[in-house]
């Protein structure tokens, strides 16, 4: 069996106009809201930073909050704890990451009442290190979605890891990244989606595959090692999730330049190009 589970991750920054937080709301909140409303059967995870919560009901998108809220208590999606201003964790003080965390879920439970009960935790960023799983365990989360990039192992589908802490153990869920960018780019379709789960599964037993839309590309973190991790990528050194994106961009352009006669000819180009 392959279990397919997507995360949707809400957030505007507290800067955020009213012009662009409408525009949004019209055009991504409320269309999610309206599938899950005509596929009762729809399961995923939601996470919604506690001040988009707090934008959205006081810029007067109660409907937004309410049909979160509906869904919830229908069963078909659950909440996911994170924190309040979308920080970069590893990169405060534990008292500001649990005062993160604890402002994340009043708000939160304020504005989606009791339906708003996490067990998972979402990182912002799909940031991750040793020293947020403490708060994270500490605030009664189970589980913590992480980026498949950051698993030192084989790509895991059909295992879980666990992280021990004190008397306490919290389990870790590692996304997809290669189809999580694919469907953010919009470079597969539905057919090729379920054909890519498909091909995921080879011989194993049941396997889990995530998707969700919020961690960086690659490894690098700041324009200068940024800079330098596109260069390596060029040289054929790059991450795996970068350089896949990068030779499917630039397979399309290929191909939209009418220098190749299929996709697949059109990358092939590209991969020539980036070895050569």
């Amino acid at each position: 069996m392959i279990y397919w589970a997507p995360l949707f991750h809400f957030y505007q920054p507290p800067t955020q106009t009213p012009a662009i937080l409408m525009k949004v709301a019209n055009e991504s909140y409320r269309p999610i809201l309206a599938v899950f409303d005509e596929f009762p059967l729809a399961r995923a995870t939601f996470n919604i930073n506690g001040v988009l919560a707090e934008m959205l009901g006081l810029y007067g998108y109660s409907d937004v909050l309410n049909g979160m809220r509906k869904l919830s208590e229908r069963g078909q999606i659950e909440f996911t704890g994170s924190g309040k201003y979308h920080p970069i964790l590893p990169l405060i003080p534990t008292e500001e990451v649990e005062r993160q965390i604890r402002l994340n879920r009043n708000t939160n439970r304020l504005y989606l009442g009791e339906s708003y009960q996490p067990r998972g935790f979402f990182p912002p960023e799909m940031c991750y290190s040793k020293d947020i799983v403490a708060p994270i365990v500490r605030a009664r989360h189970e589980w913590i979605i992480c980026s498949g990039i950051a698993c030192p192992l084989g790509w895991p589908m059909d295992v879980v890891h666990r992280i021990d802490y004190v008397d306490e153990e919290v389990a870790v869920f590692f996304r997809d990244d290669i189809l999580s960018n694919k469907i953010s780019f919009q470079g597969i379709d539905g057919p090729g989606f379920i054909q890519h789960l498909k091909s995921l599964r080879n011989d194993k037993g049941d396997v889990y595959v995530i998707t969700a839309m919020d961690a960086p590309l690659g490894r690098a973190v700041g324009n200068a090692l940024e800079v330098i991790e596109c260069v390596e990528t060029l040289k054929g050194r790059g991450p795996t999730d970068l350089e896949s994106l990068s030779v499917w961009l630039a397979a399309r352009m290929v191909l939209a330049a009418g220098l190749a006669a299929s996709p697949a000819e059109a990358e092939a180009k590209v991969r020539h190009a980036l070895t050569s």
